[in-house]
This record gives structure tokens, C-alpha cells and sequence, in this order.
């Protein structure tokens, strides 16, 4: 930009845009889980950051370019105790909000007179646990 001057967004514009980031790349995560037509691994693992417990989970699916594909459900999602009742919890609500955001973008689009089934694709149920074919995680012998 040779001739051009260029003013730095205030700071402001960079947090706004940082959180609704963060917001669609997690919805087309859960486009993209609604999407194929199975789960073929899950994982998780539940870990203590300063303390606080969190929890990853992440998703290898096929993708519809039918490529194997890891698409990341939840980033050191918090969890408010770390025994297994409460992960398995957050799991299950994790996968409910997750097909909720799903469904709420479906009707909006049907609201608008899309086609959602074009736009946004749920194939065996969506974003369901249902579809998960086989689990991995990291626990240790204290895991209570």
C-alpha cells in the first residue's frame, strides 16, 4: 500500500471479531459432525489447568470430500469437578448444545425459505453421541 495510510482497528473491533470467531468456527465444527454419516472415533481427556478442571474432546470423522478428518468439539472445556459422573455429563451436553446450534441455524435458514437439507445436511441424526463408533481416552489408576 504504497501511498495509502492505513489506521489500526481499535481494539475493540479485534475482541468482537475474536468472539464471534470463535463462535461460527465452533458451529461449522458442528456442520461438519452433522454432516457425516458416522463418528469414527471420539476422544477425550479431562486434565486440571491452575487447578480448574478441563476437557478436550475431539471427533476423526470422513468428511464429505471423504477424507478422514479431526474436528475438535471442545477445546479445555470447563468442568465444574473432573470425576468421571461429571465428564460423562459434559460429554453428553456438549453433543445436546451442539445438535441445539444445529438445529437453530437449520430453522433459521428454513425461516428465510432455504432448504436447509441443501445447506446444512444432517445425516443419521446429526450431531448425536449415537454416531460414535469407538472411544479413546487418557486415564490413569486414580481416576475416580
Amino acid at each position: 500500500m504504497p501511498d495509502e495510510t492505513f489506521d489500526v482497528p481499535e481494539v475493540a473491533w479485534f475482541s468482537q471479531l475474536r468472539e464471534s470467531l470463535g463462535v461460527e468456527s465452533e458451529l461449522y465444527t458442528y456442520l461438519k459432525i452433522a454432516a457425516a454419516t458416522k463418528i469414527l472415533q471420539m476422544g477425550f481427556d479431562e486434565t486440571k489447568i491452575d487447578g480448574l478442571s478441563t476437557l478436550n474432546i475431539w471427533t476423526l470423522i470422513i468428511n464429505d470430500e471423504g477424507e478422514k478428518e479431526v474436528c475438535f468439539l471442545s477445546c479445555a472445556g470447563t468442568l465444574v469437578d473432573g470425576i468421571a459422573e461429571k465428564v460423562t455429563e459434559h460429554i453428553e451436553k456438549k453433543f445436546e448444545d451442539a445438535q441445539a446450534c444445529v438445529d437453530k441455524l437449520r430453522a433459521l435458514l428454513s425461516n428465510q425459505g432455504h432448504d436447509p437439507d441443501v445447506l446444512v445436511p444432517m445425516v443419521n441424526g446429526g450431531v448425536v453421541i449415537e454416531k460414535v463408533m469407538s472411544v479413546m481416552h487418557d486415564a490413569c489408576i486414580s481416576s475416580q
